[in-house]
């Protein structure tokens, strides 16, 4: 075998291997968020509705390769109501989203500067959708019609409606190497948003793997990530 057929060979074995890595992160983040919300103050506050909905973008052009994959949950405020008075209610329930979206390549991690992959983790009104008819998700520009703000450079925050603010936070993939960097680096992190009754006063800085941004422009749509 020649050395340009080797490292073809070596270089799919590697998108493959990497690819089942990232489908192996994407049941730990499932099932460690499915043990969180079974936590009394989580169950107080939320349950969960339905079943988890998947998405994937593939590159461009008709391409094969694989640029995001992206899960969400369903999730109801119990509010003030007992469990049992939620279950009467719960289809009349306000909800929302948390989302885990991996993003490897493309336009989804192109922060100013930025050639990582990334995984964002936000608390959204709906499930992350890439189709181009209905395109939910995070990516760089974002979008000029409704920006976020900027908390502590970590936290962006859309509060179009300031009783129900939506947010996500940006984690580097390459730090998220075993299950407790899942736990300290995305987890306990979210929990403490979720719970937090003014989720943009929580301070994310310090925890090493969150990434903080700059604007680079006065609309908020196009960041750029500063260094560790």
């Amino acid at each position: 075998m020649s050395s340009t057929a080797k490292m073809i060979s070596d270089c799919m074995a590697y998108v493959n291997l990497l690819y089942v890595e990232c489908d192996h992160l994407c049941e730990k983040l499932k099932e460690q968020f499915s043990e969180l919300l079974v936590e009394p103050q989580m169950r107080a506050k939320y349950q969960a509705i339905g079943n988890w909905k998947s998405a994937r973008e593939l590159s461009p052009n008709g391409g094969h390769m694989l640029h995001s994959i992206a899960w969400s949950q369903e999730v109801a405020f119990v509010g003030e109501h007992s469990l049992a008075e939620f279950d009467k209610k719960r289809e009349s329930a306000d909800r929302k989203h948390v989302f885990f979206q991996i993003s490897l390549a493309g336009k989804r991690i192109n922060a100013s500067g930025n050639t990582e992959p990334l995984i964002y983790i936000g608390f959204w009104n709906g499930a992350v959708a890439f189709s181009s008819d209905k395109e939910f998700c995070m990516g760089f520009p974002l979008d000029q019609e409704d920006p976020p703000h900027l908390e502590h450079n970590t936290l962006m925050v859309w509060d179009s409606n300031p009783e129900d603010p939506s947010w996500s936070f940006t984690v580097r993939l390459a730090q998220i190497n075993d299950e407790q960097a899942v736990k300290e680096v995305i987890m306990q992190p979210l929990r403490s948003l979720l719970l937090s009754s003014n989720p943009a006063s929580v301070a994310l800085n310090g925890i090493p793997g969150i990434v903080q941004f700059q604007p680079m422009d006065s609309k908020n749509t196009d960041f750029k990530i500063l260094p560790e």
